[in-house]
């Protein structure tokens, strides 16, 4: 599985930014990019208010970083990836499994 490592993913952080008007937006930044190995496992769509919602879980594996967080988001080309879980394998701090999820916003 850790040779199929070869997807360039951003990992991205929140930023808080004040707007014009006195408010707070939130912004993504990516901090740096690396190899990881998507698995698709589940799919789903559920209809929200009068729209469609398409929800695609994801296990992504890398190696570790004690830098990630639940707050941060994958990117994947044009693909966002929310953060549900992270999992060190084995209690080793060597690998990741992420439980992640494809399509809904951040």
């Amino acid at each position: 599985m850790m040779s199929k490592m070869r997807n360039r993913i951003e990992i991205q952080a929140p930023i808080r930014t004040s707007d014009n008007a006195g408010g707070d937006s939130v912004v993504f930044q990516t901090f740096i990019t690396v190899f990881a190995y998507l698995e698709p496992k589940t799919g789903s769509k559920d209809f929200v208010g009068d729209q469609i919602e398409e929800q695609i879980t994801h296990n992504i594996y890398m190696r570790y970083r004690s830098d990630l967080l639940p707050k941060h988001r994958f990117k994947f080309g044009t693909r966002l990836f929310r953060i549900n879980r992270i999992i060190d394998i084995d209690e080793r701090n060597r690998y990741f499994r992420i439980q992640a999820i494809e399509g809904v916003a951040t």
